[in-house]
């Protein structure tokens, strides 16, 4: 009698959890579009999301089933209905906006710092972003000049604080990541020369392939790598530089970066 009675309790307890279960899965969508509105939750795989210091992965929706991934290889981090793309290279970090993602957002008249702050240490240095609107139909974007190339993953926090965002109910967007430089390789495209150019050329002075002088070879030529130019006394030059685009920018003349 006493064994009949357990297997009943013991189906029972078994149609209950499945029916349970069931049910959680009927909720999931639900729970996961709260995680990505609110930041993620205890428990809720999250990467790069707003107020958490993950940022190990690319992806703020890491928990569905199909994550999208960050266009250009950064931390993608959702304040809904905006999406926030912070990509940190050796000598620069960009922050690209976007709306219902990935559809990209202007940032002309975002203003907006970011703070990078050590591991185990109070003391926090503050950037300024600028407004960039790179050519060849690039997506636009907010730049800082910073050397991150001696950092390593996880070293440093940054948190970042965007005021006039495109978003008339909540103008301003805050949110934190860890700093994980981004492992996609710059794109190196020639771009032709104008105006701006000669001043840049007379500060970098030198080809960062092979040291010589940039009209050495009947006048330099002008690439821009991740959007940012550098100038090369030939187009035999070209295939090094796509090759190494972050070695090369470190060898040119930190004048000539950022500018």
């Amino acid at each position: 009698m006493s064994v009949n009675l357990f297997k009943t309790v013991r189906y029972v307890v078994v149609a209950m959890t499945i029916s349970a279960w069931g049910i959680g899965w009927d909720s999931t969508s639900a729970y996961a579009q709260c995680c990505s509105q609110h930041g993620g939750h205890t428990g809720h795989k999250d990467s790069g999301s707003a107020g958490h210091q993950h940022g190990s992965a690319p992806d703020e929706h890491a928990g569905h089933d199909q994550p999208a991934p960050a266009p250009h290889g950064g931390q993608l981090t959702t304040l809904e209905p905006l999406s926030f793309e912070v990509v940190y290279q050796p000598q620069e970090i960009r922050v690209y906006i976007y709306g219902p993602f990935p559809k990209p957002a202007s940032g002309k008249d975002v203003k907006g710092e970011i703070s990078l702050q050590p591991r185990n240490d109070q003391r926090a240095t503050r950037l300024t972003l600028r407004h960039v609107a790179p050519p060849e139909r690039e997506q636009e974007y907010l730049s800082v000049p910073v050397d991150l190339s001696r950092v390593k993953d996880g070293e440093l926090t940054a948190t970042i604080k965007l005021e006039n965002v495109p978003l008339p109910q909540h103008p301003t967007a805050t949110f934190t990541q860890e700093v994980v430089l981004s492992k996609a390789r710059l794109q190196v495209v020639l771009a032709a020369l104008d105006q701006n150019d000669r001043a840049r050329i007379a500060r970098q002075r030198v080809c960062p392939v092979t040291g010589a002088e940039l009209d050495s070879m009947g006048g330099p030529i002008k690439v821009l790598v991740g959007g940012r130019p550098l100038y090369l006394c030939c187009k035999g030059c070209l295939g090094k530089v796509q090759n190494a685009p972050e070695a090369y920018l470190r060898k040119a003349s930190p004048a000539s970066q950022g500018q």
